[in-house]
């Protein structure tokens, strides 16, 4: 009778004891479930992830190609630009020194036509040598173009072989043997200059070697007058006769 009732207890609590470890066996399958649900899911997630860190490194790399490319050509340029500077400086280096001397060049030119000029008389020498210095001036100035110094020194040249082409006459007053004289100066280009009182009773010549007027006989005092005349056009075409050269001081 023990024994049934034994059997009996064992038989009712073994459907209990194994129920309760079903469900300790559902509960651990379902824990494992959710693990590897939510192992995949991160999973997942760690997937995209990486793909967006390779999608940017990727991106990445390429712009630091294109600036590595970037930096060679501003490299390159700033080697170009070095290059264009030195060459640059060379040439004003070169500019400078042609320029230099050009003035040089120019400032002989002016100082070789100041000693052609004092060949003239005073005043006309005083006028050209004032001309002639002022030029000078402008020739040294370091803020006027090299081609506007050239321009003015050939014209210079020019005025002085137009003024040793033709003859003018004017009034004036010289100093004659230490007598100071008013009268007609005439001078006949480069050649030569004479003068004479209006009423013809003195005639002078220049003598580039004194560097002074000096007495002519005063027969040449008409000749100086009508010279005169034909140069102002007062007078027809004639031929006049005048001392040059050698001239003898009376």
């Amino acid at each position: 009778m023990n024994k049934i009732i034994v059997m009996l207890c064992v038989m009712i609590a073994g459907p209990t004891a194994f129920a309760a470890d079903a469900d300790k066996i559902l509960d651990l399958q379902k824990d494992i479930h959710d693990k590897k649900s939510g192992f995949y899911s991160e999973n997942e997630k760690w997937q995209e992830e990486k793909i967006n860190l390779e999608q940017q490194y990727i991106h990445l790399k390429r712009a630091v190609a294109e600036k590595e490319a970037y930096l060679k050509s501003l490299k390159t340029s700033a080697e170009e630009l070095k290059a264009e500077a030195e060459r640059s400086r060379t040439r004003i280096a070169e500019g400078q020194k042609l320029k230099t001397g050009l003035e040089t060049a120019l400032s002989y030119l002016l100082e070789k036509l100041g000693r052609e000029v004092t060949s003239g008389d005073d005043a006309a020498v005083q006028e050209r040598l004032e001309r002639i210095e002022n030029l000078t001036a402008f020739v040294a100035a370091p803020d006027v173009l090299p081609s506007e110094k050239v321009r003015r020194v050939m014209e210079a040249y020019k005025v002085e072989a137009d003024m040793s082409r033709y003859a003018e006459i004017r009034n004036t007053s010289i100093t004659v043997g230490g007598e100071q004289l008013n009268g007609y100066l005439l001078r006949a280009g480069a050649l030569a200059s004479f003068f004479t009182t209006p009423d013809g009773t003195t005639a002078a010549f220049y003598n580039p070697s004194s560097k002074q007027f000096e007495k002519l006989d005063s027969k040449y005092s008409e000749e100086v007058i009508i010279a005169g005349e034909l140069v102002n056009r007062k007078r027809m075409p004639a031929l006049v006769t005048l001392p040059v050269g050698r001239i003898e001081a009376q």
